[in-house]
């Protein structure tokens, strides 16, 4: 049994999955804030394997990564490193805030060890986000950072370019590699975008 199988799960299964995932993050936000919260962020990752992989041009310290949607405002991407993720992926960011959708909307399936995100990308929207971007990008990391642009929920698919180019243009310098999300099933018409001619 893991540290999470023994102590963290059973206070997080007493509460609604989207709490738990706030309250995680509030305390990761915490943790990296000061020097006795990060020597714990390091002591409970423990020593992960460097064994680098190169993709595309980008060396990454390992092949753990976390993916967009735990950190929707790049508010953790700092603490997600120190607990040895080899890279993380922020957002997604959409060019204004959106709230997303209504609650509940993140469900646990305990008997299949997953959760079903029906969120919707809320988020604080990119120029909130810009400030701590820049710090991540101009600071000293050890790991990938990747942003996950999106369209607004309320624009229409035949304008969803200037959504994910808005967001781009203003990521683009901070970001070591983007990725444009168009598998969300809570935005309306958003898997459209998939096809060749959307693309």
């Amino acid at each position: 049994m893991t540290i999470y199988d023994q102590l963290f799960f059973p206070v997080f299964k007493q509460i609604d999955a989207e709490t738990a995932h706030n309250r995680t993050v509030a305390a990761l936000e915490r943790a990296q804030s000061n020097l006795a919260g990060q020597a714990v962020l390091r002591r409970i990752a423990g020593e992960i394997p460097r064994q680098p992989v190169t993709v595309f041009g980008l060396t990454f310290p390992n092949v753990l990564g976390i993916a967009a949607g735990f950190d929707k405002d790049v508010r953790v991407a700092a603490g997600l490193g120190m607990l040895g993720f080899g890279h993380v992926e922020v957002g997604t960011l959409t060019p204004w805030p959106q709230p997303g959708n209504p609650r509940p909307r993140v469900f646990r399936l305990p008997e299949d060890e997953a959760i079903i995100n029906r969120m919707g990308f809320p988020n604080g929207g990119v120029v909130r986000a810009l400030p701590r971007l820049k710090a991540l990008a101009e600071g000293e990391r050890p790991f990938i950072l990747g942003v996950s642009l999106g369209k607004q929920k309320q624009t229409p698919l035949a304008e969803a370019e200037k959504d994910y180019l808005l967001v781009m243009h203003a990521v683009y310098s901070y970001a070591d590699y983007l990725a444009i999300n168009i598998s969300s099933p809570n935005t309306p018409g958003l898997r459209e975008l998939q096809g060749g001619d959307y693309l």
